[in-house]
This record gives C-alpha cells, sequence and structure tokens, in this order.
C-alpha cells in the first residue's frame, strides 16, 4: 500500500502477519498445541456470546484486558498465556490471534489447513469517491483541417500532463491534511533464502543462537562473501529492526 496511517499501524499489523506465518512454516506445532486447546475455548464460548454477542473485538479484550473475567474466561487465558510464553509469544496482539483462529477452526475445522486467522484489518485512504474521481477533458478537440496531427497529439498530451498533476497534488495534500505518509520502503531481504521476519521467528520462537542463525545464513549465501563480523553485525541489526517493525521490544531477543 502506498500510503497508509502516520503511526504505521498498517505496517505493523502486516508486518505481525509475516512473523507468524514464518512461525507456522519453521514450528508447526505452535498451531497445533494452540488447537489442542479447542476444549477450554468451547467452556468459554457460551458466556462470551452471551455478554458479547459476535463482538470478536470484545471477546480479545475479555480475554486479555478484562480485569474480573468470568472463570471460564480466566481458563482460557490461562491455557493461552502459558501456550504464548512457551513459545515466546506472550505479546496482547499474538493472543488476539490465537483468539480469532480458535474461533474460525472451531466454525469451520477444516480451516485449520490454512493455519492463522487474523483479524481482517486493512487500511482504506481517508479520501472519498468524489475526492479520487479524475476526469479529464481537453477544451479544444483535433481539426484535422486546421492542425496536424502530431501537433494535436503533443498539444493533448501536455493538457493531460498539466491535469493529472493538478490531481496527484491535489490529493497528495488531502492525505497529508488527514495524517497520511507514504509507506516506509520495505527491507530487502538480507539473502534470498531468508525473509527478515524468517530470521525474527528463529531467534524469537526456535530459540537459536545469533551464531547458529548466521551459520545458516552463511549456508545459504550463494552470490557474495563478506567479512565474517560484518555479516554478525548486519544479521543482528537486522533482526532487532525487523523486531521493532512487529512491534516487539529487541530486548526480548537477549534472552
Amino acid at each position: 500500500m502506498p500510503y497508509e496511517p502516520a503511526d504505521h499501524p498498517a505496517s505493523k499489523y502486516w508486518a505481525r502477519v509475516a512473523l507468524l506465518e514464518a512461525v507456522k512454516e519453521l514450528k508447526p506445532e505452535v498451531l497445533s498445541e494452540l488447537k489442542d486447546l479447542s476444549d477450554f475455548f468451547q467452556l468459554a464460548l457460551p458466556h462470551l456470546q452471551e455478554h458479547h454477542g459476535q463482538r470478536l473485538d470484545l471477546w480479545v479484550w475479555d480475554l486479555t484486558e478484562s480485569t474480573r473475567p468470568h472463570a471460564t474466561v480466566l481458563q482460557l487465558r490461562w491455557a493461552i498465556t502459558a501456550w504464548a510464553k512457551k513459545h515466546n509469544l506472550n505479546f496482547d496482539w499474538c493472543i488476539g490471534c490465537a483468539l480469532h483462529s480458535l474461533v474460525q477452526w472451531n466454525s469451520n475445522e477444516g480451516s485449520f489447513k490454512y493455519g492463522w486467522s487474523y483479524d481482517g484489518l486493512g487500511h482504506v485512504a481517508p479520501v472519498n469517491d468524489d475526492e479520487i474521481r479524475f476526469s479529464f477533458e481537453l477544451e479544444e478537440g483535433w481539426r484535422p483541417d486546421l492542425e496536424g496531427q502530431e501537433t494535436f497529439t503533443k498539444r493533448a498530451n501536455e493538457a493531460f500532463k498539466k491535469e493529472l498533476v493538478a490531481y496527484t497534488t491535489r490529493l497528495i495534500s488531502l492525505l497529508a491534511q488527514r495524517n497520511q505518509v507514504k509507506t516506509r520502503a520495505k527491507y530487502k531481504p538480507l539473502v534470498d533464502d531468508y525473509s527478515d521476519f524468517t530470521l525474527v521467528a528463529l531467534r524469537l520462537v526456535t530459540r537459536l543462537g545469533y551464531k547458529d542463525i548466521l551459520e545458516s545464513v552463511i549456508a545459504a549465501q550463494k552470490k557474495r562473501k563478506m567479512k565474517k563480523l560484518t555479516r554478525y553485525k548486519a544479521l543482528e541489526s537486522r533482526i532487532r529492526r525487523t523486531a521493532e517493525l512487529c512491534g516487539i521490544d529487541p530486548a526480548i531477543l537477549k534472552h
């Protein structure tokens, strides 16, 4: 997406999706063990439906923030928190995603094969249909008896470009007024065989040390050679800043 809110919630959301997808590929038992908590979810489901209807956002609130949760919700909270701590995924956003996944798997058992289920957050630029409408009409059309085709084409193109610049300038100004910014450039992978999120998952969930991760990266490095120290610093920096993109404190990666 070319534009997003200035505080980058869309970037953070999709970064977290990418990380959880990497976790699924590297350690599929994370999802299997979450599915094993379905009994706890079934016990809490009547209370969640009775008090919150189908508002899944309130289900997540009850699970993660409520100070006086129902006994069944409290049991589900303990179970999911234990699961999250075991796999080093004890973040509210991850627990929320875990609940969304349990809901989806409960309503459609076959959906488990597709992995995580997300809350469906999307970003729509805050401009309406009238504001984004673009039309162009040449004030004076082509008179073949007075103007050659080449001259007319040049004149028409210049008029169109002028209108196009005015249109894009107006929209960019509207986006700026509404606290929208250009999406930050995505980091290129350190090597083709590893995404940045796979590197974070290796460190976070599989708990591999930087040295072990580096050896795996070096083994996949086919195109260029660097001094080992340089590679180590680049790897650690890459993992830390990708964790920050997910909203994860890099200090957690030290343990």
